[in-house]
């Protein structure tokens, strides 16, 4: 009998795409922040605006984020919602620039929502 000739050999593209492929890497491991929660030091509850009395206004909601310098003072109220809207704008933004909280020595936010006035004696709708 004949000797058999010896397969060819297999070119390095060949070998590579007979390899299973490598398994992607690992992505790299991100240590989320430390959740850091705003303490408040001091707190000025607003207060049912004459105005909104005026009108007949017995109460309301407010919801605010406020954000907070790294010493504890808030530079910026932003009024995300109220109920009624542009009753309370004004006397909100006065009583929630007041607010402190515990020094953190860098930037934050808290979001809050107050009821303003004697829910109870609201009229029904």
């Amino acid at each position: 009998p004949l000797p058999r000739p010896a397969p060819p050999a297999a070119s390095p593209a060949a070998k590579a795409a007979a390899r299973p492929a490598p398994p992607p890497p690992a992505p790299p491991l991100v240590q989320p922040a430390p959740f850091l929660k705003l303490k408040v030091r001091r707190q000025i509850t607003p207060l049912l605006p004459k105005a909104a009395r005026d009108l007949g206004i017995a109460s309301g909601r407010v919801v605010v984020v406020l954000q907070v310098n790294p010493g504890g003072t808030v530079d910026h109220v932003d009024l995300i919602s109220a109920t009624p809207p542009q009753v309370y704008d004004e006397d909100m933004q006065m009583a929630f620039e007041e607010w402190t909280f515990e020094p953190l020595g860098i930037p934050g936010r808290m979001t809050v929502e107050v009821l303003v006035g004697n829910p109870a004696a609201a009229p029904a709708p």
